[in-house]
C-alpha cells in the first residue's frame, strides 16, 4: 500500500532535482522524468588539452563495475597520484564486431553524459566531473571515486 505513496514521492522528488538543474521536458509522469537533451541543450564544451592523452595523464587500476557499453576503473591521476574513477566507454556500441567505427547514437549519448556531468557536478550530492577524452573507439569520462554505494 506505500508504494503508490513512495512513487508520487520520488516523482515529486525527481521532479524538483530535475527541475533544478533547468532540464525538465514540462512533464513527470509515473514512471519518470525527461530531460531536455536536445542538441541546442548542454553542448559539450571540450576543455582545451592539446596533445594530452588520457593514458599519459592517468594510470589505469582495477574494474569497479561495468554495464552493457561501459566499465567504470580505478585510475590514479600521474601528476598527483590522486584516485578518480574513469568511466570507459566503447563508441562502437552493442554490434562492436560489426563496426568499423564509433555508432553516432553511443558517441552521442556519451556527449550528453558529459554535458550532464558538467551541470550537476557542482550539486552537494553529485559526483564531480572532472574531465574527458576520445581516443579512437574508446571515451574516457574522469570523474570523482566516490568510496560508498547509494545504500551507505
Amino acid at each position: 500500500m506505500e508504494q503508490p505513496q513512495s512513487k508520487s514521492l520520488f516523482a515529486r522528488a525527481q521532479k524538483f532535482f530535475l527541475s533544478s538543474m533547468g532540464c525538465v521536458n514540462s512533464h513527470v509522469g509515473h514512471q519518470h522524468a525527461s530531460l531536455d537533451l536536445s542538441p541546442s541543450y548542454g553542448r559539450c564544451e571540450r576543455p582545451s588539452r592539446p596533445g594530452k592523452k588520457f593514458h599519459s595523464e592517468y594510470n589505469l587500476k582495477g574494474k569497479l563495475g561495468k554495464g552493457a557499453f561501459a566499465q567504470v576503473h580505478l585510475a590514479h591521476r600521474v601528476s598527483d597520484g590522486s584516485a578518480v574513477a574513469a568511466k570507459i566507454t566503447d563508441l562502437r556500441g552493442a554490434h562492436k564486431e560489426d563496426r568499423d567505427g564509433a555508432d553516432p547514437r553511443v558517441k552521442r549519448a556519451v556527449e550528453k553524459e558529459v554535458a550532464i556531468l558538467q551541470r550537476v557536478g557542482a550539486q552537494e550530492y553529485c559526483v564531480n566531473f572532472f574531465e574527458d577524452y576520445v581516443e579512437g573507439l574508446l571515451s574516457y569520462v574522469v570523474m570523482e571515486r566516490c568510496d560508498m554505494t547509494l545504500l551507505q
